[in-house]
């Protein structure tokens, strides 16, 4: 920000520090896009089943060529540029790519593709095969390579998946052994609900519930779990509470059911122990003091709690269209 007019030279024009206020959201305000805000935005990173970001193909990539790079050599030629020559890969690890494409192709060792095109494979095939193919490599590969190497790369993907709060995670029956396999969080059913909620919650004109069901999914997708399950709760609070007017979640749920909403006896009293849970746990609803350790949340509790949020959002409205 200019103090001068700009027909001053540039060593007299003098700069005074920006207002970083100005770019902060006004307090009360959520975070939100326009998308998010009005139901356009797509769902949470854990519920986007049969998808993986370009980011996290990279990163995958990345492991399994790290996992090659000590078997790979390239010819260089002379004025070619360093990717010009052709690749060749030296023995294991040939052979471990050799049977993985065989496996996965159903042919005689003798019929794959030489090094350098076997090579590029692999690559493309995590880089832009459908999500599918991508699980079938890794795990396949994973599984055949060298014990050395293996339970490193399986440590590497689990904690690739988790940090890009991916709708898979990479597992198996007796961990770290293999065999490896990827496993989703949730189902196709749970996806379609939750779009369905945040549907029903806009045209209902609910705007408190939306906002606090999308925060919940952006922290989903952001891996901060104790936050999702804090924005989950608040959207069961906001939607009992604008139907009802009550100050309290049981008493608005008590006012439900006399107005002829029949809840039953054991859900009222899940989704009361379900607040009591998130308001007693440290760090959800309420700060850590200096003596406390973080909240024992993780991405299975936020997944409940958001897709249980949801989920109720969704019985409730419907369950009142009905009534009336």
């Amino acid at each position: 920000r200019q103090s001068q007019t700009s027909t001053d030279s540039p060593s007299q024009i003098k700069y005074t520090p920006l207002d970083c206020r100005m770019f902060m959201w006004p307090d009360g305000q959520s975070n939100l896009t326009f998308s998010q805000r009005e139901g356009y935005a797509s769902l949470p990173e854990p519920l986007r089943l049969e998808e993986l970001s370009e980011a996290l193909r990279a990163e995958l990539w990345d492991i399994v060529a790290d996992g090659i790079k000590p078997f790979y050599r390239r010819d260089i030629i002379m004025g070619g540029g360093r990717n010009s020559g052709e690749i060749h890969i030296s023995s294991p690890m040939k052979e471990y790519m050799q049977r993985v494409y065989a496996q996965r192709h159903h042919i005689p060792l003798d019929s794959v593709p030489y090094d350098h095109k076997l090579y590029l494979i692999y690559r493309e095939t995590i880089l832009q095969g459908p999500f599918n193919e991508v699980f079938d490599l890794i795990e396949r590969f994973t599984d055949i390579v060298d014990q050395s190497l293996r339970y490193n790369m399986a440590q590497a993907v689990q904690y690739l998946m988790a940090r890009h709060a991916a709708a898979y995670h990479f597992t198996s029956d007796d961990w770290p052994l293999p065999p490896y396999r990827f496993e989703p969080y949730s189902s196709q059913r749970v996806a379609e609900m939750t779009l369905h909620a945040l549907q029903s919650a806009k045209e209902s004109g609910l705007h408190g519930v939306t906002t606090h069901l999308d925060q919940a999914g952006i922290y989903l997708s952001d891996g901060r779990w104790a936050d999702s399950v804090r924005e989950s709760i608040h959207a069961i609070e906001s939607v009992v509470l604008k139907i009802t007017s009550a100050r309290s979640l049981s008493k608005g749920l008590s006012i439900l059911t006399s107005r002829g909403h029949e809840i039953h006896p054991a859900l009222q009293e899940g989704l009361l122990k379900l607040y009591g849970y998130a308001s007693n746990e440290p760090g959800i609803r309420h700060s850590l003091d200096a003596t406390q350790d973080g909240p024992s949340v993780g991405q299975p509790e936020a997944m409940f709690m958001y897709a249980t949020s949801a989920a109720f959002v969704d019985y409730l409205l419907q369950s009142t269209r009905n009534s009336s």
